[in-house]
């Protein structure tokens, strides 16, 4: 990604898309404020004239002995509107500006996340452009106002190069080129800077990560009982410093070539301001040239830094607008069925038998992965059945339950995802809000009945209070994973899908689930991923994964009677342990 964005088409194409992204954003957040900011900065690009030009007649009327107040009203008008101008436009302006941008990009960017292939949050590149969202929300109204000092200093620079040809055109021409190695500089230098800025996000993700192992309440109790705080440290450290180093090493590149066009620019701005002193007309004239001598030189300075702002911000703008594109329809999420068709997929329409959900010779491989996760599977699930999926670590199991939700796309196959399902995954979510709310979020409709939820909550034998707050109390291990159940529970979906689902239960805890087994299938189909085999004996139906594989599937009683299948060795394990 830094190669491409370090070569100077690619980042310009990248520049200005992100900047039309960012212009398009804004106007439609606010296109009244966008018409304010755009007068104010019209006005403070003409500032400079007035200010030049009410020098030149206040001191040509002061050697005259003439009336100084047209001068002083034409410099009285140049420096109030600049300074009116930074009031409004980083005052009320600009703050209306950015309230109204967050409440047009956030909205939107929830529900990009809420509806992005789940293949892109598995993807370490796709996490990379997730991880300057943020940024690229900062960079709307940021690349708005570098976009518009560009124009204005540009004007500014401009207006006093126009003001300087009328004192000597020769002095203009030497101002001009002396401004043209700081602003080439600065562009170069801008496009080297976003290649090694790109280049450092896994490292600074790295060192913030590392951070939060230390500052975080999730490993607070291993910190202090493993007292690996030093090590921790000691890494984030190394991180930190790998990205300071590549920083610092363009930052003394860039500063090297700096000081070489400084020094052109400065020789060629003498070379101006000579022409000027040796030109002969009046003082007002003379000490106006120089002062847009100098003018057009500042401007030249803040000019090349915003070009480098630009680049910056347009390239985080740019990011933004590609991660919007992975977002589908809201309307898409209760039906991830609905998939379209791309090379090497097939998803076929619904049939009318009673199949809840199936894979037909499906592989799917994890992005930067090098061997498939799932290789040739074909599964099928009926209505109220009873199935459980069992395994080592890795076999499958987990991947080839979101191929069957329809949260990951396979490479090969054909899939025919869940309609709707109910879910309680192996890592599910924790949020810190209500405990009815936590349970509500699995149907939102219902989130008023709260007597249904209430109910809910006592099936899975949870001992909290509906309303308690989870964030600042929050529950224990096993109550969390009850709130899954309970959520899973609470949809009402015709398919149940449990990965690990007593995992953190105590044994009588899950003893008691288990029992509940046949209860919960009664009106559902049932899908159980689990290590523990004694839980697999409630299922209609058994399938063993092995390296992404299923390798065997029946009854409990008929797979224990293949001896030397892999289930069989499995629970001959599990019971001598037991033992």
């Amino acid at each position: 990604m830094s190669a491409q964005l370090t070569s100077g088409a690619p980042q310009r194409g990248r520049t200005v898309h992100g900047l039309l992204f960012a212009l398009g954003v804004v106007l439609r957040a606010a296109p009244s404020l966008v018409a304010a900011d755009a007068l104010i900065i019209v006005a403070e690009t003409l500032a400079p004239l007035a200010l030049l030009q009410g020098t030149r007649q206040l001191l040509d009327a002061l050697s005259a002995r003439n009336s100084p107040w047209p001068g002083l009203v034409l410099v009285a008008i140049g420096e109030a509107i600049p300074a009116f101008g930074s009031r409004v436009l980083y005052g009320p302006v600009g703050q209306a500006l950015t309230r109204r941008i967050e409440v047009t990009l956030r909205p939107r960017i929830m529900t990009v996340f809420a509806t992005m292939p789940w293949a892109k949050l598995e993807d370490p590149t796709a996490r990379d452009r997730l991880d300057r969202v943020e940024a690229g929300i900062l960079a709307m109204d940021v690349a708005w106002d570098s976009a518009g000092a560009l124009v204005r200093d540009v004007g500014r620079g401009l207006s006093a190069l126009g003001f300087l040809w009328t004192v000597s055109p020769w002095a203009a021409l030497c101002a001009a080129v002396a401004l043209v190695p700081a602003i080439l500089l600065r562009r170069a230098a801008g496009v080297e800077w976003e290649g090694v800025r790109l280049s450092q996000i896994p490292a600074q993700r790295l060192a913030g990560y590392l951070f939060g192992l230390l500052t975080g309440r999730g490993t607070a109790a291993e910190v202090r009982v493993f007292g690996y705080a030093a090590y921790i440290r000691d890494r984030w450290r190394t991180a930190f410093r790998a990205v300071q180093a590549a920083e610092i090493a363009e930052q003394g590149r860039t500063a090297l070539l700096g000081q070489v066009a400084e020094a052109t620019g400065t020789a060629l701005l003498l070379a101006a301001a000579a022409v000027v002193l040796l030109h002969q007309g009046g003082a007002g004239a003379t000490a106006a040239g120089i002062w847009a001598l100098m003018s057009a030189f500042q401007q030249a300075g803040d000019l090349s830094y915003w070009v480098g702002s630009v680049i910056q911000e347009g390239s985080n703008a740019a990011n933004l607008a590609e991660v919007l594109d992975w977002g589908q329809p809201m309307r898409s999420l209760p039906r991830p069925h609905r998939l379209t068709r791309s090379p090497g997929l097939c998803v076929s329409p619904r049939p009318a038998a009673m199949v809840k959900a199936s894979l037909r010779g499906v592989t799917f491989t994890y992005p930067g992965a090098s061997a498939p996760a799932i290789r040739d599977l074909t599964l099928e699930i009926r209505t109220g059945e009873r199935l459980a999926m069992v395994g080592r670590n890795g076999s499958g199991k987990t991947t080839a339950i979101k191929l069957l939700l329809g949260l990951l796309r396979p490479d090969a196959g054909e899939a025919t995802p869940a309609l709707r399902a109910g879910v309680a995954l192996q890592h599910f979510g924790r949020y810190e809000l209500t405990a009815a709310e936590n349970v509500g979020l699995g149907r939102p409709s219902y989130m008023h009945a709260r007597s249904r939820i209430a109910e809910t909550m006592a099936r899975v034998g949870l001992g909290l209070t509906p309303e308690r707050p989870l964030g600042r109390q929050p529950p224990s291990g096993g109550q969390w994973q009850r709130l899954a159940l309970a959520r899973a529970l609470q949809s009402g979906a015709p398919l149940l899908v449990l990965d690990e689902p007593t995992a953190a239960l105590d044994p009588l805890a899950e003893a008691r689930l288990y029992e509940d087994f046949a209860k919960l299938a009664v009106s559902r189909t049932v899908v159980l991923v689990t290590h523990r085999l004694a839980a697999a004996r409630f299922a209609d139906r058994i399938v063993v994964f092995e390296d992404g594989r299923l390798v065997q599937q029946g009854t409990h009683e008929a797979l224990l009677g293949d001896g030397d299948g892999p289930y069989a060795h499995m629970w001959a394990a599990q019971s001598g342990w037991a033992q």
